[in-house]
């Protein structure tokens, strides 16, 4: 009579080595990116391509379209009266990225130009900025904002500072894409030129695009072309195959040990 636990053992010896396999196939096949998918197209405005938007004072936004570009502005607008503090402006849209798990970006790529800004940023603020995450419909949470990438007329960088890169953002229209990596290291090449870089970056799916801050003289003005994401499918982690694998030898164990209780 086969011992219970040698049986046991055996089972999950089975599944699990199938598992595996099927695991270190799906980590070391390659991974099809889906197409490079458009959220942001200059011809239209946000609010036509499925983008909400977000402003203080209950103003609505100052964003216009040409039929080609998309211009965004809060340079020049008034506070109510009595207000001590300026106006901002985020666009945000769900574009469909999970959250902490692997192989789900491939790229965050846009198109912009900046125009004017009123004054430089300061850490966690900035008159332009993307925010590659956003989780609080306001100036955005801590996390954002030391991830979100702002934009002077001379220079970008990460909003908490621990990088920036000199550039002229005036001069023309500039590609900027945002890569991350299976370790969590993101880095933001411009026109293929790697500017910035840093590690654990994190995003709940969410992206936005503004004046991210009620800084009172901290605004600014910038067009912009497009916003394109590609996705790669999620790989998953080998504790989960080897979960289900286990799951599925007792899973088996049961079914034969209650057919073998019946034949008794």
């Amino acid at each position: 009579m086969l011992n219970l636990g040698s049986f046991l053992l055996t089972q999950i010896l089975k599944v699990l080595t199938g598992s595996t396999l099927i695991y270190l196939m799906l980590a070391t096949a390659h991974q099809e990116a889906k197409a490079a998918e458009l959220f942001l197209d200059g011809e239209l405005l946000p609010s036509e391509q499925g983008w909400n938007s977000v402003t203080d004072f209950g103003l609505p936004p100052d964003v216009s379209t040409d039929g080609k570009v998309l211009t965004v502005n809060t340079i020049g607008i008034s506070s109510p009266p009595g207000v001590p503090s300026g106006q901002f402006t985020l666009f945000y849209r769900d574009v469909g990225m999970e959250k902490m798990t692997r192989y789900s970006i491939n790229f965050i790529e846009f198109s912009l130009k900046v125009i004017a800004v009123s004054e430089k940023h300061n850490t966690y603020d900035a008159g332009i900025a993307f925010l590659p995450s956003y989780n609080d419909l306001g100036f955005g949470s801590v996390i954002d904002r030391s991830q979100m990438i702002y934009f002077d007329e001379d220079s970008i960088g990460w909003g908490d500072e621990t990088d920036s890169f000199a550039l002229d953002t005036t001069k023309e229209f500039r590609t900027y894409r945002l890569t991350v990596e299976n370790n969590g290291q993101a880095k933001i090449f411009v026109d293929n030129m790697l500017a910035l870089q840093r590690s654990n970056f994190q995003t709940n799916g969410i992206i936005a695009f503004g004046d991210q801050t009620n800084d009172s003289g901290l605004d600014g003005r910038f067009a912009l072309k497009s916003i394109s994401v590609e996705r790669t499918p999620v790989v998953p982690e080998p504790f989960t195959l080897g979960g289900t694998a286990v799951a599925g030898a007792i899973g088996l164990w049961m079914k034969r040990k209650h057919k073998a209780s019946k034949v008794a």
